[in-house]
């Protein structure tokens, strides 16, 4: 991202970047969700001017999807639940608050650290 943000406009940067990293996850199925994932996290990287940020929402979002991985059969279990109807509301909703809790700390640590002298010339 470094190299094309001096080259090109801040859009194109970010969805080229967003597209990558859809594209490096090697799944055709998962491309539209991870690219928004990457979108997100391209625009913290951007605004941060640090990969940290996205870094550490990566992170929390890889984390999420190991916990709801980890613990989805010792739920259904105790629960005594057919492992498809367990899966059914609640499980997409563990995943969202997840992705949702990933982006929030990304923002939330974007707006503690203040925003570049380069950003706010752009505004």
């Amino acid at each position: 991202m470094g190299t094309m943000r001096q080259k090109a406009k801040p859009i194109l940067t970010i969805a080229i970047t967003a597209i990558l990293f859809a594209g490096y996850h090697m799944s055709v199925l998962r491309f539209f969700t991870v690219g928004i994932i990457g979108l997100s996290f391209t625009i913290a990287a951007y605004k941060s001017n640090s990969i940290l940020v996205s870094m550490l929402m990566h992170f929390c979002n890889n984390l999420t999807a190991c916990l709801v991985e980890w613990y989805q059969n010792p739920v259904t279990e105790v629960l005594n639940m057919d492992p498809v109807k367990a899966s059914s509301p609640l499980l997409p909703a563990v995943i969202l608050i997840g992705a949702l809790a990933a982006v929030a700390g990304g923002y939330l640590l974007l707006d503690k650290w203040g925003k570049p002298k380069e950003i706010q010339a752009e505004m």
